[in-house]
């Protein structure tokens, strides 16, 4: 039986209706975790110059430290480590330098074909709350007496013990690394950047990326 012209006038109005009828109700969408450029962002503006002793009347001479990051403008407030195993990091490769930690004294110096490089692994056993680190160095090409001297101390036991906690419950996993430098570097940046640089951190190509890209984009003032 076929169906009369009027129930074929109705179906075909029935498949004109606006598919929108039968849409499902709109999702907000998941925030897309943040770029690593962010995150390169958020850390460029801590990275501090520090002079050298004999060029004094030049400023742009000295170190342009990235970690151990320092106070502003290297005001009279003690510049703290966050990490029990920090890491010395440089923009510029180094042709010395000299660690002072009691009586102990450790010294990486350039020879005629090769620098020290710009990374700096703690040479001790790890830090104890409040240890006062002495620091001099030079950059590569800077003449022989044109060191870099810089004062640190250990941030307190349980902030040294925290921060170990939470690295080893980071353990070698990329993603977790990511997201604690991430979250992290929102309120304390430097301790980010300690992490960022961390002999603990995994060998992977995204974190060496995020290190190399601070470095060659790191302004020190």
């Amino acid at each position: 039986m076929k169906p009369s012209p009027y129930l074929r006038l109705l179906l075909a109005f029935v498949l004109l209706l606006p598919s929108t009828v039968y849409a499902e109700p709109k999702t907000s969408q998941v925030k897309a975790p943040p770029s690593s450029m962010q995150i390169i962002r958020r850390l460029l503006g801590i990275s501090q110059r520090v002079a050298a002793a004999g060029s004094r009347s030049d400023p742009l001479l000295g170190v342009c430290l990235i970690t151990p990051a320092l106070n502003p403008a290297q005001n009279d407030q003690a510049n703290t480590v966050l990490l029990s195993n920090p890491v010395l990091v440089s923009k510029e490769p180094l042709n010395e330098v000299q660690i002072d930690l009691g009586d102990q004294q450790w010294r990486a110096l350039a020879s005629s074909k090769k620098d020290v490089g710009r990374t700096v692994i703690w040479p001790y056993a790890p830090l104890q709350g409040g240890e006062t680190i002495l620091i001099r160095f030079r950059s590569k090409g800077s003449p022989g007496g044109d060191y870099s001297e810089l004062r640190l101390i250990a941030a307190p036991a349980e902030v040294l013990a925290q921060n170990s906690t939470l690295i080893t419950r980071l353990g070698s996993n990329e993603k977790s690394w990511i997201n604690a430098i991430e979250s992290i570097s929102i309120n304390n940046p430097k301790l980010a950047v300690a992490l960022l640089f961390s002999a603990s951190a995994p060998d992977s190509v995204l974190i060496n990326q995020l290190r190399t890209s601070l470095i060659q984009n790191a302004s020190c003032k």
